[in-house]
C-alpha cells in the first residue's frame, strides 16, 4: 500500500482516536521509565525481559499473566482504533512494528495513571481505497495488519510466556467485535460486510494462521452469531483475575465452578 497526500487522518479523526484509544504520536519530551517497540518484542531475550519486568511493575503473578494483559492493551491500543478507522474511516492505519513504542510514563510525572503501557507512534501510514476497490483495499489492509505486525507479536508472547494462542486472540477478538457488531441489525452496511469478513470470513492465510483466528470466538447462528458477537461471555480466560480480585465481566470461570 503507498499512501497519498490526502490520505492522513483530518484533525477530527486524530481527535476521537486520541480520545477513544489514547491513539498519539510519540512526544519526546514526555519523562518515561521504560520504552520499547514492537519490533524489539519479536525477539526472545528482549522480549523475556520486558515481560519480567512489565509482570513485577503491574502486579502481574506469572510471564503468562503478563502476556495476556499485554495482548489485551494492544489491542486496545492499536487493533481496535485500526479497526475503526478503517470501518467508518475507510482509512488503513499501518504503522511499522518498529514505529510502534510501548511507553510507560514517569509516575512521579504522571500521577494516578495506569500502570498499563501507552502506545506512542514514531511514524503512521495511512492508505485509501484505490483504483483496485475496497475489497482489495481491506485484505491489504488485513494482511499488513495482522500478518506481517500483529501475529508475529503473538506468536513471541505465546512463545516467551507458554501462553494459549488462542487466548491471545482471544484477548483482541474482544476489542474488535464490540466496535464492529455493537446494534449490529440496525448498523451500516459497510460496517456488516466488514464484520463479517474480519470476524469470521477472511482467509486464514491473511492472518498468517493456519485457521481463522477469530471465528471460534463468533456465536452460533442460534446463539445471535455476528449480532452476539460483541457480548457474549468468553472461551478462554486471559487470567486477569490472577491479578485482580475479580473476574473480566466476560470470563467464563464463574459460570464453570
Amino acid at each position: 500500500m503507498r499512501p497519498n497526500a490526502d490520505q492522513a487522518l483530518t484533525p477530527a479523526q486524530w481527535q476521537e482516536l486520541a480520545d477513544d484509544y489514547g491513539l498519539a504520536m510519540h512526544d519526546a519530551s514526555r519523562p518515561l521509565i521504560r520504552q520499547i517497540t514492537i519490533s524489539e518484542l519479536l525477539h526472545p531475550r528482549l522480549c523475556a525481559d520486558y515481560l519480567g519486568w512489565l509482570a513485577e511493575y503491574i502486579g502481574a503473578p506469572s510471564l503468562r499473566v503478563a502476556a495476556s494483559m499485554l495482548a489485551k492493551r494492544y489491542g486496545y491500543l492499536l487493533i481496535a482504533p485500526s479497526v475503526y478507522a478503517m470501518t467508518a474511516y475507510d482509512k488503513a492505519l499501518l504503522p511499522e512494528p518498529s514505529q510502534c513504542l510501548l511507553v510507560t510514563p514517569d509516575p512521579a510525572a504522571e500521577p494516578g495513571r495506569t500502570t498499563f503501557p501507552d502506545l506512542a507512534l514514531t511514524g503512521l501510514q495511512v492508505v485509501s481505497p484505490g483504483p483496485a476497490g475496497r475489497a482489495a483495499w481491506r485484505e491489504s489492509w488485513l494482511r499488513e495488519l495482522f500478518r506481517s505486525h500483529l501475529t508475529p507479536l503473538l506468536q513471541s508472547l505465546a512463545a516467551v510466556s507458554q501462553t494459549p494462542r488462542a487466548m491471545l486472540w482471544e484477548n483482541i477478538y474482544v476489542r474488535i467485535a464490540p466496535l464492529l457488531t455493537e446494534d449490529f441489525d440496525e448498523a451500516p452496511a459497510r460496517r456488516r460486510t466488514d464484520a463479517a469478513y474480519l470476524l469470521a470470513d477472511a482467509a486464514p492465510e491473511l492472518f498468517g494462521e493456519r485457521r481463522h483466528p477469530f471465528a471460534r470466538f463468533v456465536p452460533q447462528a442460534d446463539c445471535g452469531g455476528l449480532a452476539a458477537a460483541g457480548s457474549a461471555e468468553r472461551l478462554t480466560c486471559c487470567f486477569y483475575y490472577e491479578m485482580s480480585d475479580e473476574y473480566c465481566r466476560k470470563c467464563p470461570k464463574p459460570t464453570q465452578s
